[in-house]
């Protein structure tokens, strides 16, 4: 977090700062947490910490043991390898790799005079091959490979920036550049980059690429399908960008593209984008902001202002809409008609955040139960819900955690106190 690291005890279901009989720690904003083959934690928080669970102990690797050149503010990324070295980003000094065993660092930085070098300083992201070899990251460097036989440096970007370096389940290596995707094979050294008004820029906002049951890459703003014969083909341009993207239980791509959050189909044959019009009491196009599917293939249209609507296929050529809506007074309609986030319980249950509160809609009834703050809501904020194995109910708001039991009924909320 923003204020260190915390632990979680799930027998006792608390969150406590780690006290260490070795060491004291000062934490501040953590970046990368990782865990070595032998249970060791790693973190990078602008200084470098190994957290021993056995001992209990804490080593922070100084500057006096790192070298002059790096201070505690500079570290910005790590990544462990198989072979149990550290790979470290320094701020605007290229990367040091960090042996535990021989507790001895290596530093690869930028050398205009060597073109096997590392090509810029400034490391965002690292990822290992099955071949040992690392590739890393760069701001303005874009891909850099290290060959760990040659221990050489090769660039193979085909963009000036590369972040969140992701690999597919063929091999190829993706990542977001400026403006754009980046793909490239290793085994035919072919890369490709993919542009399109709405792919935003790296290092903004959500930019991490990722990859759908039926291996299709998405990025926040934009979507590649695969080909048959081909790895990827690039979709013609979505307006604006691509604000949502979810694939259905039939198969059926639904996009939110441009501004004004439009509905559509992808069509995975010609890929073009078709407007779909949901004929509800009410018009909600342009006001989707949440796709949902339930376990008996219904969909639900979550939207900023206009409720929720629920889309039943009763026939192959037939759909019904039903729209529900806060109804004043009603205290069992929804509570409002903001929809943030959905999920389902395994008893079917469906349940719905909104700026004003939870709702647990029962299908049966077609009914809804709202908690709120009064009944042990940290805050009516809701921003996510996800459904633990033990059918617990664990809800983030805009003050912290909370997790409801659908049993007893009682919310128990995890916060800074």
């Amino acid at each position: 977090t923003y204020e260190g690291i915390y632990i979680f005890n799930k027998k006792t279901e608390t969150f406590k700062r780690p006290v260490f009989t070795i060491g004291d720690p000062d934490f501040s904003l953590v970046r990368e947490i990782k865990k070595d083959e032998n249970n060791n934690l790693w973190i990078v928080d602008g200084a470098l910490y190994k957290i021993n669970p056995k001992r209990d102990s804490l080593t922070e690797y100084r500057q006096s043991i790192m070298g002059d050149n790096y201070s505690p503010t500079r570290l910005s990324s790590m990544d462990i390898d198989k072979s149990g070295n550290l790979w470290i980003g320094v701020i605007k000094n290229g990367i040091l790799k960090c042996s535990p065993i021989r507790k001895d660092f290596k530093h690869f930085n930028y050398n205009p005079k060597n073109p096997l070098s590392l090509n810029f300083n400034d490391i965002t992201s690292f990822m290992e091959d099955e071949l040992g070899n690392m590739w890393v990251g760069a701001s303005l460097g874009g891909l850099n490979k290290f060959d760990k036989k040659t221990k050489k440096f090769y660039i193979v970007s085909g963009s000036p920036v590369a972040y969140n370096i992701t690999k597919d389940f063929n091999g190829v290596l993706w990542f977001s550049g400026i403006g754009c995707m980046v793909s490239y094979d290793p085994v035919t050294n072919e890369g490709n980059a993919f542009f399109g008004k709405g792919i935003v820029e790296g290092g903004s906002g959500d930019d991490k690429i990722y990859e759908d049951q039926n291996k299709n890459l998405s990025k926040r703003k934009f979507l590649y399908e695969r080909a048959v014969k081909r790895n990827l083909v690039a979709m013609r341009d979505a307006g604006n960008g691509i604000f949502y993207c979810f694939v259905d239980s039939y198969g059926i791509n639904w996009v939110l593209t441009g501004p004004g959050r439009s509905l559509n189909i992808f069509d995975n044959k010609k890929y073009i984008y078709i407007p779909y019009t949901i004929e509800a009491d009410e018009d909600i196009s342009n006001s989707i902001q949440f796709l949902f599917e339930d376990s008996n293939n219904n969909l639900w249209f979550g939207t900023d202002g206009k409720g929720l609507v629920k889309r039943i296929k009763t026939g192959i050529d037939s759909i019904k809409y039903v729209q529900f809506k806060n109804i004043p007074n009603n205290l069992n309609s929804l509570s409002s008609n903001i929809i943030n986030v959905m999920c389902e319980d395994d008893s079917g249950y469906i349940w719905i955040g909104t700026d004003l509160g939870l709702n647990k809609f029962d299908p049966r009834s077609e009914t809804f139960k709202r908690y709120s703050v009064k009944d042990g809501l940290p805050s009516d904020l809701i921003a996510g819900i996800v459904v633990d194995d033990y059918g617990k109910i664990w809800i983030s708001t805009n003050k912290g955690l909370s997790r409801f039991d659908p049993q007893t009924e009682k919310f128990r909320n995890f916060d800074e106190s």
